[in-house]
């Protein structure tokens, strides 16, 4: 809460985006890494939304629901799995 108000963090995904390539060496992605496929599933999630730029929002959301809720499941999957590897990687739970 800040001056009476209740404040949500949100996360942006251009800052996101900019994290990941972050993770590049020399300017581009490490074939098939997990920084990659991150990347590139906000590469799809970018490339979604700006088909849909000129829809009424009605429409927009109608897309969102269809087609981007997938690609941002399997962009919350990848990064539980980042988890899962850490854990595999030092054979601890």
């Amino acid at each position: 809460m800040y001056n009476n108000l209740i404040i949500v963090i949100i996360g942006c995904f251009a800052h996101a985006r900019r994290k990941w390539v972050d993770c590049f060496v020399d300017g581009k992605p490490v074939k098939d890494s997990m920084s990659e496929k991150a990347f590139q599933l906000i590469e799809r999630i970018f490339a979604l939304e700006s088909t849909w730029k000129d829809l009424p929002p009605e429409k927009r959301l109608e897309h969102r629901q269809k087609e981007l809720k997938p690609v941002l499941d399997a962009y919350w999957e990848h990064l539980n799995s980042f988890e899962a590897e850490e854990i595999m990687r030092r054979g601890t739970r």
